[in-house]
């Protein structure tokens, strides 16, 4: 099972045809895209600090003349820490636009969260 939390935008009453849905925990979708993922969800600081991250990385690595599994492993680890803090980034986000957190969910996937949200809202 894992975690969402539902976000309602600024703008709505309770209407949950805008409502966000995070999971908690690793984002693959940010590991692997990094500032691109960033960039897509309009997180600008964001994106910038990631894309100073890799530079400063190819710089370090490059400084300290990392051979080819050493630069793969600070790699890695970079996309790990990206991937792990990406969602909560989002939250950060949609809080600065003033995003309320309307409700937290258990479910199997997002699909199983949005059903279990909608039909508690429903059932109000």
């Amino acid at each position: 099972m894992r975690v969402y939390t539902v976000h309602l935008p600024p703008w709505t009453k309770g209407g949950a045809k805008d409502a966000v849905f995070l999971g908690e925990g690793f984002s693959l979708p940010a590991a692997i895209f990094g500032p691109f993922w960033a960039l897509y969800h309009g997180h600008w600081r964001t994106t910038l600090l990631l894309l100073a991250g890799l530079v400063l990385l190819g710089l370090i690595a490059e400084q300290l003349r990392f051979d080819v599994p050493s630069g793969v492993v600070l790699l890695l680890g970079y996309l790990v820490f990206v991937g792990f803090n990406g969602n909560d980034w989002r939250r950060s986000g949609l809080e600065r636009q003033d995003y309320r957190l309307d409700r937290v969910v258990v479910a199997k996937n997002r699909e199983e969260a949005e059903l279990r949200y909608f039909a508690a809202a429903a059932a109000v």
